[in-house]
């Protein structure tokens, strides 16, 4: 069996500091977060962050109703996903690709006054 993800192997009182530093940065300050974490005794890269805060962000977009991507349909998330990854690009670089491009498919029309 895979093992977990080091992030979530972090202890639960950790984890929602991280989550509350996240949002409260609007996802970003990788390094500074990172540099925090090492700071308390784990050994928590960049890169691991910053996919977490992606995966994070994805999950409160969700939660929060009237979100551009929220609660998008499965097939809408995986046509998008698709079309990503036509583009050459590194797998985060396709994952933030497919991410504007649910949030474009899922933005409520304008209206016109």
């Amino acid at each position: 069996m895979p093992q977990r993800p080091v992030i979530h192997r972090l202890p639960a009182d950790v984890r929602k500091q991280l989550d509350h530093r996240l949002i409260a940065a609007d996802f970003g300050g990788l390094r500074e977060t990172s540099a925090w974490l090492r700071g308390l005794g784990h050994r928590v890269g960049k890169s691991t962050v910053g996919l977490y805060a992606r995966q994070l962000r994805l999950s409160v977009a969700e939660a929060t109703p009237g979100t551009p991507g929220a609660a998008a349909p499965v097939a809408v998330r995986l046509a998008c996903l698709a079309a990503a990854a036509h583009a050459k690009g590194s797998p985060a670089a396709v994952l933030e690709r497919a991410t504007a491009y649910v949030a474009w498919a899922t933005l409520a029309p304008a209206t016109e006054g």
